[in-house]
């Protein structure tokens, strides 16, 4: 009999998304536009000033000189698209044998490709600031939204590197044998791995997903900022006790 080397889980460590829920129309629709699926939080009809308009998303990708906010902010959306495929999985490692540790170097390799995207979407969005206020509230806010969330992912992912670089340095907390321990998994937590900077960096990222939730308060980009802050941002690795085959 012999532990798995390593092993990959289909559940998520990070907190289940909230199941949709019935809401108006053009509140779905706005969550649409977002990939996202709708909050459970309760909403009333979408505020005066955030209708849509008859701009489609295939005229601004055709005339993106003409809409430079609003293709910036879909080029953001397909990084978070990718990024949030990322989202950290129920990882189980019994050791720190080569094969386990390429197969962490593989996933932090798609980590270091996203946050690069990310990164990239961060500054075109900030290069285009000051079109902002010409766009319409409903495009604000879409460019308010995407760009924290951008800061936020950025923040998430960097903490699923980090988290797997433990692994890459064999600093995984000591196995308890008596308790027949023989592996860890990697769990969700409220404290962060050790790297530097990235308790900062996540505060500031949080901190901006906050204030959009205060500014947005009863519409659907405040409440998917409410969403969003409620996961733990933490990962850690917890022994655990593994089933073993032939």
């Amino acid at each position: 009999m012999r532990p798995f080397a390593f092993l990959v889980l289909l559940a998520a460590v990070s907190p289940a998304a909230d199941a949709p829920k019935g809401h108006p129309p053009e509140v779905e629709r706005v969550f649409k536009e977002l990939d996202l699926a709708p909050t459970d939080l309760p909403l009333g009809e979408l505020a005066k000033g955030y209708e849509a308009d008859a701009v489609t998303e295939a005229e601004v990708r055709n005339d993106p000189k003409k809409y430079p906010v609003r293709m910036k902010v879909l080029d953001a959306l397909d990084a978070l698209s990718a990024a949030r495929r990322l989202t950290a999985e129920e990882m189980i490692v019994t050791g720190y044998d080569e094969n386990t540790k390429k197969a962490v170097r593989v996933r932090q390799e798609a980590l270091a490709t996203s946050i690069a995207e990310l990164e990239e979407a961060v500054a075109d969005l900030t290069a285009v600031a000051d079109a902002r206020r010409d766009e319409t509230k409903r495009w604000q806010a879409h460019y308010d939204f995407v760009l924290a969330e951008c800061r936020l992912r950025i923040a998430s992912l960097t903490v699923q590197n980090a988290a797997y670089g433990r692994v890459i340095v064999e600093e995984l907390p000591e196995l308890n044998k008596a308790l027949g321990e023989t592996g860890w998994k990697l769990v969700a937590s409220e404290s962060l791995p050790k790297a530097p900077g990235l308790k900062k960096a996540t505060e500031v990222a949080l901190a901006g997903m906050k204030d959009l939730a205060a500014t947005y308060e009863h519409t659907p980009w405040g409440k998917a900022a409410e969403r969003a802050v409620r996961k733990p941002m933490g990962l850690a690795w917890e022994p655990t006790k593994l089933a073993l085959r032939d």
